[in-house]
């Protein structure tokens, strides 16, 4: 295979400024997937420690094969969306190894409103599936509870269509 030349020159400043940008963005993005994965109110936490349950990554954690990478998906759905209180749209995604096969796991997160669903939860868990479909995957969802919808039941229509689902008002 042969070897691509780039022509960028990396001493110039324009490229020196160039990088620091993209990285300080780059920095800023790692920063609110960390806050949008682990930053809860501490009594939500202690409320799941006094009922024993697990968090949401140690469930799935407990699900995949040891020592197997999890490609979490959509970290930031629902970024900013219901006054900044349902990060990740209290919804866990991603693709994992599950005796050995690659799978989609979706997990409700009790620690953002009780594991409760909300449009933009669907949203993301319908994206979800549709990965699944496209790439001949099957779905593991690792419930917390019955969840509860938080949407007025007029409010969305899901239909499935053959392979696509879509949402109307």
């Amino acid at each position: 295979m042969q070897r691509i030349v780039s022509l960028t020159d990396t001493r110039a400043q324009e490229f020196r400024t160039n990088d620091v940008h993209n990285r300080r963005l780059a920095a800023e993005l790692r920063e609110r997937q960390q806050a949008a994965r682990f930053a809860r109110p501490e009594r939500d936490l202690e409320r799941l420690r006094r009922q024993n349950k697990m968090f949401v990554r140690d469930r799935i954690q407990a699900l995949l094969d040891p020592g197997t990478p999890f490609l979490e998906l959509s970290t930031l759905a629902g970024n900013k969306a219901y006054d900044n209180e349902v990060p990740g749209a209290a919804q866990v995604v991603g693709i994992g190894i599950v005796s050995g096969r690659e799978v989609i796991v979706h997990a409700d997160d009790a620690s953002v409103k009780g594991g409760a669903w909300y449009p933009l939860s669907v949203k993301k868990i319908v994206r979800a599936l549709d990965v699944a479909i496209e790439n001949r995957l099957p779905v593991v969802h690792r419930p917390n509870s019955s969840p509860t919808a938080t949407m007025p039941a007029e409010s969305f229509a899901i239909s499935r269509s053959c392979r696509r689902w879509e949402f109307r008002r």
